[in-house]
C-alpha cells in the first residue's frame, strides 16, 4: 500500500470518527443527557461530555473534573444522604445503579437528574472503571406535577359542587 493510500484512509476515518462524535454530542444536546466515567481508585470524573458540563453548569472549557466530592456538592443538600447512600451500596454489591436525584446549581437553580451507571469490572471481578449517563428530566417532573395539582383541584371542585365524574371503555366495555 502506497503512503498516500494510507494517509488518505486514515483521514477518512478521522472524518468519520469526527461525524460520529457530532452525532453524539448533537444526540445528547436534544436528549439532555450526558454521558460520564469515573475512576473508582480515585473517585475522579476521567470524562465528561459536554452535555453533562451543559446540565450540571460546569464551564465547558474548565480543564480540570470533578471528583466525587465536588459532585456531591452540587447535589441537592436534602439528597445528598441517598445519594451516597445508593452509590457506595452499587459499589459494595458490585451492583449497577438507577437513581433519581436533584441539583441545586449556584444561581439557585433546581434540576431533576435521573442517573445511571454501570460499573466495568476486570476478569478477577474488579471495579475498573464506571460508566454511566445522567438526564435532565426536570421538564417531565414539572409537568407530572402540574397533572397532580390539576387532578387535585379537579376533585376538590367535584367535592364542593358536589359532582363527580366517570369513564366509560368502550371497546372493553369498562367503566
Amino acid at each position: 500500500m502506497a503512503l498516500s493510500e494510507d494517509i488518505t484512509q486514515r483521514k477518512r476515518a478521522e472524518e468519520a470518527l469526527r461525524r460520529s462524535e457530532a452525532y453524539l454530542a448533537e444526540g445528547q444536546r436534544l436528549a439532555k443527557t450526558g454521558s460520564w466515567a469515573v475512576d473508582p481508585k480515585t473517585e475522579k470524573c476521567i470524562y465528561w461530555s459536554e452535555e453533562m458540563r451543559q446540565i450540571f453548569g460546569l464551564d465547558p472549557q474548565r480543564s480540570n473534573l470533578p471528583d466525587r466530592e465536588e459532585f456531591v456538592r452540587l447535589v441537592h443538600p436534602e439528597d445528598r444522604d441517598r445519594f451516597n447512600e445508593r452509590v457506595d451500596e452499587a459499589l459494595r454489591a458490585k451492583a449497577d445503579l438507577v437513581q433519581d436525584y436533584r441539583i441545586a446549581l449556584p444561581d439557585g437553580t433546581v434540576k431533576h437528574i435521573h442517573g445511571i451507571g454501570h460499573l466495568v469490572l476486570d476478569e478477577t471481578g474488579d471495579i475498573i472503571e464506571c460508566v454511566g449517563t445522567d438526564m435532565d428530566v426536570t421538564e417531565r417532573k414539572r409537568a407530572e406535577e402540574q397533572l397532580r395539582r390539576s387532578e387535585a383541584d379537579l376533585l376538590e371542585a367535584q367535592r364542593i359542587s358536589q359532582t363527580g365524574s366517570w369513564k366509560h371503555d368502550v371497546y372493553r366495555g369498562q367503566s
